[in-house]
């Protein structure tokens, strides 16, 4: 695996990154093979598919850390990892971020929310207090520290942005742009950019009207240089749902395996990768028609 970049050495060579929000290692693999430089981990996508349950805030930092470390093991993309509120207060959410890091994290996202979901925010006070303990634990790491606000005015959003800006927060990210409607987001980005013009994040880029709220050289302009977008688990489900209700409609297997052929197993490089690395320590000649090092051969067959 390629040596991986961190944020900043990214931010360097790009000037806007687009970074799908993944929720597993299969995929990541999707998102590799599309050609992106960057991911997100989205507690969002990993809650539903790791535990059936909508965004509730019932997902674990133990869950999220688990996760993040198959991620990390088998990408060289820089992934982002939801923190959400650093799970309590400033000593947990900076012992929290250590182990993100650790983890192989390469950003680690906050939010000044009082419980680890959407719906309102702590004082700035106790915010600025858990920011600046969060940035204290990540010195000395390439993982970087986002600061999320929650506040619904964005005026308050943007006061709050430069405050955990200046208590040690790399990047900010105002999550209100979800509620301002689509034809004020580019002047909300200037407003945003005038006042606070370090490295941001444009939250969960939207289409209306079948067009994209934004367009990526726009918001470059006023410093938004990481830009996440949802569509990934939605796919995945969407794809399984028609494959799905093909084969019980014909009684088999020929529509989904005609309209969506990728095996879910993995592809005929990655196995061969692993069939180069065993049989250099099992010297049994029927290794190569063991499962699922034989799964392609049986395929031509």
């Amino acid at each position: 695996m390629p040596m991986k970049k961190t944020l900043r050495q990214l931010f360097t060579e790009e000037k806007v990154v687009l970074a799908p929000e993944v929720y597993d290692c299969a995929s990541t693999i999707t998102c590799q093979d599309c050609g992106y430089k960057a991911l997100v981990l989205s507690g969002a996508e990993v809650s539903m598919s790791l535990k059936g349950i909508p965004d509730l805030g019932l997902l674990s930092c133990d869950e999220m850390l688990m996760v993040t470390r198959n991620i990390c093991a088998i990408s060289d993309l820089p992934l982002v990892v939801d923190g959400e509120n650093g799970y309590g207060p400033a000593l947990t959410a900076a012992y929290h971020c250590k182990r993100f890091a650790d983890a192989g994290a390469a950003g680690v996202i906050i939010v000044d929310s009082p419980e680890t979901r959407i719906g309102g925010v702590i004082s700035k006070e106790a915010a600025v207090e858990k920011i600046a303990a969060c940035a204290d634990a990540l010195k000395g790491t390439d993982c970087l520290l986002i600061a999320r606000t929650d506040a619904m005015d964005l005026d308050e959003a943007i006061d709050r942005c430069v405050a955990y800006r200046e208590a040690g927060a790399d990047m900010t990210l105002v999550f209100c742009f979800n509620f301002i409607p689509p034809k004020e987001r580019l002047e909300a980005c200037k407003k945003i950019n005038a006042k606070d013009p370090g490295w941001k994040w444009y939250p969960d880029l939207g289409v209306h009207d079948g067009k994209s709220d934004v367009t990526l050289s726009e918001i470059a302009a006023y410093g938004f240089n990481f830009v996440g977008i949802h569509y990934l688990l939605g796919s995945a489900m969407t794809a399984m749902t028609d494959a799905g209700m093909g084969n019980i409609k014909n009684q088999d297997n020929v529509y989904a395996m005609t309209k969506y052929p990728r095996p879910g197993i993995g592809s005929e490089e990655q196995i061969e990768r692993w069939y180069r690395y065993e049989s250099r320590f099992v010297k049994d000649p029927e290794l190569r028609n063991r499962w699922p090092y034989n799964y392609y051969k049986t395929q031509r067959h």
